[in-house]
């Protein structure tokens, strides 16, 4: 974190938790400060909330709120105006961005402070072409940004009841560590991220070039996670489902409702990962 920058007419020193503006000194809290000089430096772009929880309450947040609020005590500090902001502009269902001009004393503030890891005991961290699973979590870093974006796109989806999400990538950038390092153990913990949590994980990696082979994996994980009814018969609906691919929207759809009307608790999480396994030959 730099140590000082202007912010509009403030002059921030973030050592301290102090602004001044002529005359004028106002403290702020230190997670305050980190907040605001986080979306300082990051001033051309906008900070979704779920990033913010990650850098900043990783661990310790319930929901949003603790962003809402952070972000209404700084623009109370800064004497910001949130209808008709100059120090920090709330873009609709995205996040937050600050559009004050941002000068550094010291350029040197783009030397990012590391941040201090646990001690790691389960052998090597570097996997090199091996993806990072759960138990990696502590010394996977550098995509909080992805795993916001993520969390954003499942909400988004929950809320417009599509709860499906397509990740796209290149071949070892990373997505299969991302959902399995990054996202997974955050939507597990008791808290959840951004008030989203599941209560169950299943992950399904399909076999090379048997597009019907992943139907019996999909079914497992359904029957195991306690989504199928009563009367689901595996080897007829499976073989129906298997020569009519169409149905499977509509079943989906009947297992979720069923599952809604009688069963309050947490969603559940069912990923398919390296899905292009399937189309190979």
């Amino acid at each position: 974190m730099s140590q000082s920058f202007q912010l509009g007419d403030w002059e921030v020193y973030a050592a301290s938790n102090t602004l001044k503006r002529l005359e004028e000194t106002v403290h702020i809290e230190p997670k305050m400060m980190n907040v605001l000089a986080y979306l300082a430096e990051h001033s051309d772009q906008v900070i979704s909330t779920e990033q913010l929880l990650i850098e900043f309450w990783r661990g310790t947040f319930y929901g949003d709120a603790p962003v809402q609020k952070c972000i209404a005590m700084l623009r109370k500090k800064l004497g910001d105006n949130p209808k008709q902001p100059s120090y920090i502009e709330t873009v609709q269902r995205r996040g937050y961005r600050v559009i004050a001009k941002v000068q550094y004393q010291d350029e040197r503030h783009r030397w990012a402070t590391a941040k201090p890891l646990e001690n790691w005991t389960q052998g090597s961290p570097y996997l090199g072409l091996q993806s990072f699973q759960p138990q990696h979590s502590s010394i996977f870093f550098g995509r909080n940004k992805a795993i916001a974006e993520v969390v954003h796109k499942i909400n988004f989806g929950l809320a417009e009841h599509f709860p499906f999400l397509l990740l796209i990538g290149k071949s070892g950038s990373g997505k299969s560590s991302l959902l399995r390092a990054g996202l997974i153990p955050f939507l597990t913990r008791a808290e959840g991220l951004a008030g989203l949590k599941v209560r169950d994980v299943r992950i399904i990696t399909p076999q090379s070039g048997r597009e019907s082979a992943i139907f019996p994996q999909l079914f497992a994980a359904l029957e195991e996670m306690k989504l199928l009814t009563d009367n689901w018969l595996f080897n007829v609906h499976a073989e129906q489902l298997i020569a009519d691919p169409a149905r499977w929207p509509h079943f989906l759809r009947k297992q979720q409702e069923r599952v809604a009307a009688t069963d309050k608790s947490p969603p559940v999480l069912l990923v398919i990962d390296q899905f292009e396994q399937l189309l190979q030959e």
